[in-house]
């Protein structure tokens, strides 16, 4: 069920973050785009048991908020998608031309906002209160625990992904990663209260670190010797790890790329109902490192607040090409990337040729653990199982050769049964 949400964001405000511009003008004409951004600026999710700085005072928002300077960061996003697609969108909303969504998150739903606010902000037409110069638009979303299009493994739970990524975990190559932070973990764990033996959890450390130094609070003493590095270095590899084999592409960001696949295929063919030309998607870096990992276009880093992917549908002479886009900053133009074994302008069918194994045909169903993984975990018991039942079978064997030795040597068989008979005792 799809649930509609809305909110105020206005003001100005550009945030730098270093970008080579697109200085690529002959790309030809984009008639659609799906565009993944990641929420603005915000609060720490949680705090580690020992932090001095838990209390509220401390923090100028509820924790895992959006931030003022977030909602600046998202309006200035919308500002730019406006002077992108401005071709495409009406200035007034129009629900046949573009689709909104967000996961179901306090600082989505609100960033997805402050985007919108900035790509229809009002003019005089559009005006419908004096004292207000902002245009309602609806953000849809569905519950976390039920959204597997942006949510997927992360809100939305997948035990085939979770063996998947214990597998991955468990590969020669990252098990030498996590031996090398192994005195990390040691030392931030003594000093923090909680155990941190994996990359996942070097990252929330060092997240409430960043947060604390971006607000002036000063940072223990204990910190001093791991942060930035080496705790950010290990941080880093959260964004690399669920999406480390193609199972975990599959099932971590298919779903996704199945929605945008069947985008692509209808808006090609004019059967896209209602003939859409934006969707948009609130998300979190997670979402946009999986998604330009599975390209193996994601070179390792922290999407920065409000950066955004842009998948582009662009007619050349009557022939239909994709182009993939990242803009990591608020102010810059983006990087056009190139996507694994294709060119950087890729014609559509062979970018739907090589997305087609990463899209699962029912992700519900092959997120169950299947009878071959379930088979492939209980092989050690199977195979000793096996090993009991074939020294008994020998065992039975051997006590009847024995008894057969026995009857040849005391007993003889009665002339009047025959060896053909079916009480025969042989």
């Amino acid at each position: 069920m799809l649930f509609i949400v809305s909110v105020v964001c206005g003001l100005s405000f550009a945030m730098a973050v270093s970008s080579n511009p697109d200085t690529h003008s002959n790309l030809g004409q984009v008639v659609f785009s799906h565009i993944l951004f990641r929420h603005g600026d915000r609060m720490p999710l949680e705090f580690y048991p020992t932090d001095p700085y838990q209390d509220a005072s401390n923090w100028p928002n509820k924790i895992a908020q959006l931030t003022d300077v977030g909602r600046v960061q998202e309006f200035e996003l919308g500002r730019w998608l406006r002077l992108r697609y401005n071709d495409l969108v009406s200035d007034r909303y129009d629900p046949d031309e573009i689709f909104i969504q967000s996961s179901d998150v306090d600082r989505t739903l609100m960033s997805a906002q402050c985007a919108m606010a900035g790509l229809y902000h009002p003019t005089m037409r559009e005006s419908w209160h004096p004292a207000l110069t902002w245009q309602s638009v609806p953000v849809h979303t569905v519950p976390v625990q039920a959204d597997y299009l942006l949510g997927a493994s992360s809100t939305y739970p997948c035990p085939a992904f979770k063996a998947e990524l214990e597998r991955a975990s468990k590969l020669p190559e990252v098990q030498a990663l996590q031996e090398k932070f192994a005195d990390l973990y040691d030392y931030v764990s003594n000093h923090t209260g909680r155990e941190v033996r994996d990359f996942p959890n070097a990252l929330k450390v060092y997240d409430e670190l960043a947060l604390e130094e971006q607000h002036n609070i000063p940072l223990p003493n204990w910190a001093r010797s791991i942060y930035p590095e080496p705790i950010k270095e290990a941080g880093l590899y959260s964004f690399v790890l669920p999406t480390w084999t193609p199972l975990l592409q599959r099932l971590k960001i298919g779903s996704l790329l199945k929605e945008m696949a069947e985008h692509f295929r209808a808006k090609s063919a004019g059967t896209l109902s209602p003939n859409r030309r934006l969707w948009v998607y609130s998300a979190h870096d997670a979402t946009i490192s999986a998604f330009l990992n599975t390209f193996k276009a994601f070179e390792i880093h922290f999407p920065p607040y409000a950066s955004c992917v842009l998948l582009e549908l662009r007619l050349i002479d009557q022939d239909y090409f994709v182009t993939l886009f990242y803009r990591n900053s608020t102010v810059s133009e983006p990087l056009l990337l190139t996507m694994k074994s294709c060119s950087a302008v890729c014609p559509l069918e062979q970018f739907l040729t090589l997305i087609q194994p990463l899209l699962p045909e029912d992700w519900h169903q092959e997120c169950q653990l299947s009878t071959s993984v379930s088979i492939r975990n209980l092989w050690p018991a199977m195979v000793g199982s096996a090993a009991v039942i074939s020294y008994i079978i020998i065992c039975i064997l051997t006590v009847r050769c024995l008894r057969r030795k026995s009857s040849k040597n005391y007993f003889t068989m009665p002339s009047s049964v025959s060896h053909d008979s079916k009480d025969s005792l042989v």
